[in-house]
């Protein structure tokens, strides 16, 4: 049986399943849990999705210029609509299929050969869960130690590690086999980035970055909603070890470490462990379903309610 089919297909069972199992580990009566959750007002709940949306723009652009530095103009609307239709894909197939769905779907009304669509996934990947995870390292560093100093050793250290991975890197593949998936990976990443030049990754970095912020934001309004304090600074540590633990686990969509990193970084700076599941529970169910909903609106425009997972591989 392939428990990654089942978890992708029935997200929602296993969601339900974590949030008790985690309301259980930290004692949350779920009485109490709904009650604060009744708390939350329209108004409140629309600057939420508000911010949402502004966090997928931030993607959509991002995209946007990743592509024009591979050469290629699609217009912003199409990749409003490709964006959320890979979305949905996400979310609503049994397999990773937004990633195929968007390169197919480039190809389709843009003419971006698959290969190009293949190097930006790549890149995509790479840089925001790279992102992600350099924040939260350094961020992670400085808030236990309060010391400048232990951040400029641990940047020094990742640094001399990476010189190290890159300097013996060639060797090391030239002695692994023609075919090895290890090789395969490797060469996939060097041949998407060395499409890009230097200040093109910068500036696209930097967008990355706006949507990081923006995701701190996002956390930072929502503990506010539930009486909770929450800085800008430990929210971007927060939301992008959330996202980075989540990525890099092999849980298909991260369903629990996500969740579980977000609550536990939220409790070290403060918020209570009930809050934290509350805000971890509306990141996953409100902005799934949104993605959804957008999703299918999207793809019915595009017209492609009806693609075969085949053509999508293809």
């Amino acid at each position: 049986m392939d428990i990654k089919h089942w978890v992708e297909k029935y997200w929602f069972f296993f969601f339900i399943i974590f949030f008790f199992v985690l309301a259980f580990i930290y004692k949350i009566s779920v009485k109490d849990f709904l009650k604060t959750v009744a708390l939350l007002e329209l108004w409140q709940l629309f600057i939420i999705i508000l911010i949402y949306l502004m966090i997928s723009a931030s993607f959509i652009i991002a995209r946007k210029y990743l592509l024009y530095s591979l050469s290629y103009t699609p217009k912003i609307k199409d990749l409003v609509l490709i964006h959320f239709s890979s979305m949905a894909a996400h979310y609503s197939t049994p397999a990773k299929l937004g990633f195929l769905t968007s390169i197919y779907l480039l190809k389709r009304f843009h003419n971006i050969p698959y290969a190009t669509g293949t190097a930006m996934i790549f890149i995509e990947l790479t840089v925001s869960t790279g992102l992600c995870g350099i924040i939260a390292l350094f961020g992670s560093v400085y808030y236990i130690t309060n010391s400048m100093k232990a951040l400029i050793l641990s940047f020094f250290i990742l640094s001399m590690l990476m010189i190290t991975v890159i300097y013996y890197s060639g060797s090391i593949l030239k002695k692994l086999p023609m075919n090895s998936r290890i090789r395969k990976f490797v060469k996939d990443i060097n041949d998407a980035f060395s499409h890009m030049r230097a200040m093109h990754l910068i500036v696209y970095l930097l967008i990355l970055f706006s949507g990081r912020i923006l995701a701190s934001v996002n956390l930072v309004l929502m503990c506010f909603f539930f009486s909770s304090k929450l800085s800008i600074y430990h929210a971007l540590i927060a939301s992008s070890a959330a996202f980075f633990f989540g990525a890099i686990s092999m849980v298909p969509m991260g369903l629990g470490i996500r969740e579980a990193s977000l609550i536990y970084y939220l409790s070290v700076v403060g918020v209570t462990n009930e809050i934290g599941l509350l805000v971890a529970t509306i990141e996953r169910l409100l902005f799934t379903g949104i993605s959804v909903v957008l999703g299918i609106l999207s793809s019915a425009m595009l017209g492609i309610k009806n693609i075969e997972i085949g053509s999508v591989r293809k």
